[in-house]
């Protein structure tokens, strides 16, 4: 700033005028007229400069806009192929429904050619899942969805009571005008769909996996359960290219001719479905009793399955019902043994778990090469089972209970059997020198809880197995989903290992103890049904 035209100072008189309601005198006019004629032409060439500045600033941010466009054209991105960016697009679905903040739905407003994309790659649109919930899948989108999907797997659990009845109806008789394009569809049979299930039938071409669930509704469903003009799966009867079947009742009919079921049933329903099924080549097995045992098949009925070769079973006292002569892999699944009062429980598995395990053994005559245990086996269990099939290839051990269980203390206290115990108890008697199923070349143990202790446990059963002459042993799995990693010197024995040629994989991830056990209930429950099926 020009010094001449700096404000004065105070004590001086021209700051005297500039601070009061004194008139200058004519001696003073002139000064003052002077200074106010150069502060205006200082002003005007201030506001010169100050246009120009505009001016830049303005041109700046074009240049800017025009820079970060031009970059944008050089980004990597742009150069992805479009069935690249699709497999990209595949990737971040992951089925939670209706959501514009989620794929696929929020890749068509992020620019032209990701909608073009993501509308074009069908698959993206193939599973439409349908939950009543804060973000109800409205009507206008499904209808979109449908149509850019070429095929359809379908979750549709819309429960009573639980958002519109009307909507849920209209969103279900929309689904039906595309069924010819279903391949897999999990419903929830209320009353309000059964109007409805007549459009899908005879136009169910494609239609693979289906698992029917229902309701407790109590008179309400029955009197729709003893309508017999409208048998509520007839519907289901021509669906030619059914691969797999999940049902939580007497379905009270055949449904196509599918290779593998899922059964959640009382025992009482499990004949009649069984007996319609006998082209079954992997079966889930789940008896859930209210009624005791009363009910449960009689000692001479048989299930008379002669290509079953996967069986997942939730009670070992239905084995011997079991006429399966191919059988190669096994899955029992352990929980709360019921004994006498007073009995040992040695005795109790000698004369309960042993007598069962032979008669099926007897009756079937087939050669299991893989064996899973599920539950609570501890080591008496297993190596009751365990002596009864020395031709094993294959062994996995899952512990995992049900919270409700009587012998969970929900405050991590344990009334009979603390888990950690029983998962540290069972690996030793994998060792070599118990002899027992020599031949294993593939050892999997999964758990819900572990100690330090447990890597120990298992290296040391690994190297006592890979240090024999003429070893089996090939590869092994331990998922731990509550545990530390293992110490410096057990990791140091494990990389040994893998070094020398074991397949060896060590997991704490949740996914991976799910896919675990998913794997060994051999036919897979609905909720894991987009892990390959090793039937395809």
């Amino acid at each position: 700033m020009d010094e001449s035209l700096a404000p004065p100072q105070a004590g001086t008189r021209h700051y005297t005028l500039l601070h009061s309601n004194e008139a200058p005198d004519s001696t003073e006019i002139p000064f003052l007229q002077s200074t106010s004629s150069r502060i205006g032409a200082r002003l005007a060439v201030l506001d010169e400069e100050i246009a120009r500045l505009t001016q830049l600033t303005a041109e700046r941010a074009l240049l800017a806009a025009y820079d970060r466009q031009s970059k944008a054209v050089l980004s990597p991105v742009r150069r992805v192929p479009n069935e690249i960016l699709a497999e990209i697009f595949l990737r971040t679905s992951d089925g939670i429904g209706f959501d514009t903040t989620q794929s696929p739905w929020v890749l068509t407003h992020v620019c032209s050619r990701w909608r073009t994309v993501s509308i074009s790659t069908y698959s993206l649109w193939s599973e439409l899942w349908y939950y009543p919930g804060p973000r109800d899948f409205p009507l206008a989108a499904v209808q979109a969805q449908v149509q850019r999907a070429k095929t359809l797997r379908i979750e549709f659990y819309a429960w009573p009571g639980e958002g519109d009845a009307r909507r849920h109806t209209a969103v279900f008789h929309c689904l039906t005008q595309s069924s010819a394009r279903w391949e897999e569809l999990s419903l929830l049979v209320t009353p309000e769909l059964m109007p409805l299930l007549p459009l899908i039938r005879d136009r169910l071409p494609s239609l693979r996996r289906l698992w029917l669930a229902w309701p407790q509704l109590g008179s309400r469903w029955r009197a729709v359960e003893d309508d017999d003009d409208q048998p509520p799966f007839d519907y289901f009867r021509t669906a030619d290219s059914l691969v797999h079947l999940g049902v939580n009742r007497d379905i009270g009919s055949s449904v196509g001719e599918p290779r593998s079921i899922t059964i959640v049933v009382p025992s009482n329903q499990l004949t009649r479905i069984l007996s319609a099924s006998p082209t079954l080549v992997e079966a889930y097995v789940n008896i859930i009793d209210t009624d005791g045992p009363d009910l449960w098949p009689t000692p001479d009925e048989t299930f008379d399955l002669p290509q079953l070769r996967c069986l997942y079973i939730s009670d070992f006292k239905l084995l011997p019902n079991f006429k399966v002569p191919v059988l190669e892999q096994i899955t029992i699944e352990i929980c709360a043994l019921e004994r006498e009062d007073g009995e040992e429980l040695d005795s109790f598995i000698e004369r309960s778990l042993g007598e069962e395990l032979d008669r099926f053994i007897a009756t079937s005559s087939s050669t299991i090469r893989r064996l899973g245990l599920k539950g609570l086996p501890d080591k008496d269990v297993a190596r009751t089972i365990l002596q009864r099939f020395p031709s094993l290839d294959e062994l996995a051990i899952i512990i995992f209970w049900d919270p409700e269980d009587r012998r969970y203390d929900g405050d991590c206290g344990y009334c009979e059997w603390d888990p950690v115990e029983i998962t540290n108890d069972l690996i030793p008697l994998l060792h070599p020198d118990i002899l027992l199923c020599p031949q294993l070349s593939r050892i999997h143990l999964a758990s819900l809880m572990s100690s330090d202790l447990t890597h120990t446990l298992f290296l040391q059963m690994l190297e006592s197995r890979w240090s024999v002459p003429d070893r089996a042993l090939q590869a092994a799995t331990l998922v731990l989903q509550c545990g530390s990693s293992p110490d410096e010197e057990t990791q140091h024995g494990i990389d040994s290992l893998i070094q020398q040629g074991l397949e060896f994989s060590l997991s704490t991830e949740d996914k991976h103890l799910l896919k675990t056990m998913a794997f060994w209930m051999c036919t897979l429950e609905w909720d894991e049904h987009k892990t390959p099926s090793r039937l395809e």
